[in-house]
């Protein structure tokens, strides 16, 4: 098959969504499938097709609504004509912006089978990135051109747009109602947890969903390469350390670990906390934070690595942590249970590898209960040697190559589906 995946998020941004795009196009050419990616370049000032990696290349601007947003400048006319000449056989789209919605308008234009990847929540995103409000207000704008909504739906979207403006309901009503629309006109919906279906069914979504947690490959790394990562850090051989891996963005709720860790290092003296990961204005006041708590030498904060280098980090570890309650899936888990790591998450609906008292602990979005759930792991060695085994058994069921075979299927199924007329025409 030739495959188009269109995103509006892609390096040298690197969060969730390029790693979805890039493992995906991997794995995806690995069974003998041509993929193309469609992605905006801040560095582009006009189209540039990339024929060797098969990436199409749209100029774009950054941080225009919040940090590392791209938002694309092309004339769509111009972009449907070329992804018509790429003679796709089935279009996904990994966001509703510019790039999303052009896949979404030629997809439905030339009546190729369309796929959507739901990798951001963005109804929490309103609330912690008020911003993105005027990109989601722009993107309704279109949408009676760009989705060829009928017009029950119109009138139920102008009908939340009657709502306060300035209220974050009114925010997050209008990004349901609008992904809504959106994922009703796919053949498939591809979401990374039972989470964000339940969230997507709990709106309306007709379209079939399919969970299917994006697969993750194998970070090397050895034990001295570890050994070094802790000499490097000050971290003694006898400290238990606590790793938290991701962006550092304002609703990763990361402030939990932090004021949890006074009371977890009053109970376990050897703890120490390694935060890594970055996003410049959010890092500021989580160091500042940290701070003021009474154990803010324990705290160690390194910004941003490359994935490549994780490895080492993950296995320097003893326990990861992952308190946030907006993910839509949680890959630095996969990671984590890859390594051989006890997890300690606040959301068990955001993830498939966690199994609650077996590999790791579901805890409250609450200080108490979310330190004690730390304690009890990192306390009891024996606990922790049992649950990392665990994690490496059943990240086993999510590898890289055996989710990807899990998308190709439904892909292969929505071109089943296509009209007969267009299949008569390939």
């Amino acid at each position: 098959m030739r495959i188009g995946i269109l995103t509006d998020t892609y390096h040298p941004v690197v969060n969730g969504i390029t790693f979805v795009v890039d493992e995906t196009k991997r794995e995806l050419e690995a069974l003998g499938h041509e993929v193309y990616v469609v992605c905006p370049c801040v560095e582009c000032r006009k189209t540039d097709f990339d024929e060797d990696n098969r990436i199409l290349h749209l100029p774009a601007k950054k941080d225009i609504f919040f940090e590392d947003q791209m938002t694309s400048f092309f004339f769509p006319p111009v972009q449907m004509r070329r992804l018509r000449d790429l003679e796709l056989d089935v279009i996904m789209f990994t966001t509703p912006g510019q790039i999303g919605l052009l896949g979404v308008y030629t997809a439905l234009k030339h009546d190729i089978p369309l796929v959507a990847m739901y990798c951001t929540d963005l109804y929490e995103y309103v609330r912690h990135y008020p911003r993105v409000v005027p990109a989601v207000l722009a993107q309704v704008v279109a949408s009676p051109i760009t989705l060829g909504a009928r017009t029950p739906e119109l009138r139920k979207l102008i009908t939340s747009l009657s709502s306060r403006m300035d209220s974050e309901h009114w925010s997050q009503k209008l990004v349901s109602e609008m992904l809504t629309i959106l994922h009703n006109r796919c053949q498939a919906v591809i979401t990374p947890s039972r989470k964000i279906q339940n969230q997507l069914v709990g709106w309306g979504t007709t379209s079939p969903i399919h969970v299917i947690p994006t697969g993750i490959s194998s970070l090397a790394a050895d034990e001295q390469q570890s050994r070094a990562f802790r000499n490097e850090h000050g971290i003694k051989s006898d400290e238990l350390l606590i790793l938290s891996v991701g962006r550092l963005g304002s609703e990763k709720n990361l402030e939990l670990i932090i004021d949890a860790f006074d009371e977890i290092k009053d109970r376990i003296k050897t703890a120490k906390l390694i935060i890594v990961g970055d996003n410049h204005q959010h890092r500021l006041k989580l160091e500042e934070r940290a701070s003021t708590t009474r154990n803010a030498d324990y705290i160690i904060f390194t910004g941003k690595m490359p994935r490549d280098q994780l490895g080492p980090v993950y296995g320097a570890s003893d326990l990861f942590v992952f308190p946030s309650v907006t993910d839509t899936q949680g890959l630095v888990i996969h990671e984590a249970a890859d390594a051989g790591l006890p997890i300690v998450l606040c959301d068990a609906g955001v993830t498939e590898v966690v199994c609650d008292g077996e590999n790791g602990l579901v805890a409250e979005n609450e200080i108490g209960d979310f330190a004690d759930k730390v304690v009890t792991i990192l306390q009891d060695e024996s606990m922790r040697k049992d649950m990392g085994q665990a994690s490496r058994r059943i990240i086993q069921d999510f590898t890289a190559d055996k989710q990807a075979q899990k998308m190709l299927e439904v892909l292969s199924s929505a071109v089943a589906e296509a009209p007969l007329e267009r299949l008569t025409e390939r």
